[in-house]
This record gives C-alpha cells, structure tokens and sequence, in this order.
C-alpha cells in the first residue's frame, strides 16, 4: 500500500508539475488557459488510470486473502484480467462522472449498484459492461447490505483520512478487504478465515 501512494503521488506531482511548467512557459495568458486545460485534462485521465490499477490491484489481493492464498508484492502489480477490470473501472467512473454531474444523486446511485464491479471483472473475467450488470444485479438482491457496507468503507476511509492522511494506508486496503468479503458472503461462497 505504501508503494503504491508514494508512487501516485510522486507521477500526479511530476505530472501536474510539467503540465504547469509548460504553461507558465507559454508567457501568454491564452495559451496558458489552453495549455493548463488540455494538461489538467490529460494529467487527469492518466491519474484517473493510475488510481483504477491501485484499486484492482487492492481489490485483486483482498480476493486473493478471502479466498486463503498468501500475498506478496507481485499481486499489486500483475493482475488477471487487468483489461476487463481496467475496462470496468473506466466504465463506473464515466458512468458516476455524468450521474454526479447530474445534481449529485444519480451518481450515489450508480456508485451504489456498481460497488462490485471492478471485483467481478477480476473474479469472473466479465468485461466491463457484463461485470457492471452483475453487479447491479448482486445488488439489487442485497440491497440494504450493499448500502450498510458502503457506509461502513465510507467510514472507514474517513478515519483513516481524518489521522493526517496516513491512516488511508491502513484504512483503504481494509475497505477493499471488507468489499471482497461481503461479496463472497452475498454469493454464499467460502472465506478463508
């Protein structure tokens, strides 16, 4: 986990710090409102990717615990099915991106019904539009289970948040550890204990 913040935060800093320095080089005022704009968009794409992977590669190794192999470094960095869950990652994140454009609610709502998406892309090697359907459908049957374990990550990454930030280190592989177990759960499959 630690690896995988520093080295986010080392790219997204030497991204925005050149996609900056490109503008300000620009010394006219246009040019640099165009300049910044079209870097803040292509530095944002990128992180958005870079943050895509982390989460797979959390989620990859809580499926990994849950299903009683060991970890090691090697599982955050090579996942199985990395296209489909890149895919459905790219997918939820547009689909959340128009919903919370969209006075905010429906944005809750398609984060809601796509909370496993990402974990039935690498589970089950759907692709994205197939993995986030079966999410929607896992959470349908479970509704109330699904929300009361949204709220307890949401929780969670705000303690964690709240200790100067350092406590995400802790808290977002616990959050990605409690999605995989309730997803096994709600499937009536086995966890390792």
């Amino acid at each position: 986990g630690v690896i995988w913040f520093i080295g986010i935060g080392i790219i997204a800093g030497i991204l925005y710090g050149v996609m900056f320095a490109a503008a300000f080089s620009a010394g006219n005022s246009d040019v640099f409102s165009i300049g910044a704009s079209i870097g803040g968009i292509v530095a944002g794409a990128l992180m958005g990717l870079l943050v895509a992977f982390s989460q797979a590669a959390f989620l990859n190794a809580a499926l990994k615990v849950a299903a009683g192999h060991a970890i090691d470094v090697n599982d955050f960095f090579k996942l199985p099915n990395m296209g489909a869950a890149l895919g459905t990652a790219i997918v939820v994140g547009i689909a959340s991106g128009i919903g919370y454009a969209l006075f905010w609610l429906p944005g809750v709502v398609v984060a809601i019904f796509s909370a496993f998406a990402i974990v039935i892309a690498l589970d089950r090697g759907l692709g994205p539009i197939d993995a986030f359907k079966a999410s929607i459908d896992l959470v349908k049957n479970n509704f109330v289970p699904v929300l009361l374990l949204l709220v307890a990550a949401a929780i969670i990454g705000s303690i964690g948040g709240a200790i100067c930030g350092i406590g995400i280190i802790a808290a977002y592989p616990i959050a990605n550890l409690t999605i995989v177990y309730v997803y096994r759960k709600l499937q009536n499959q086995n966890v390792a204990a």
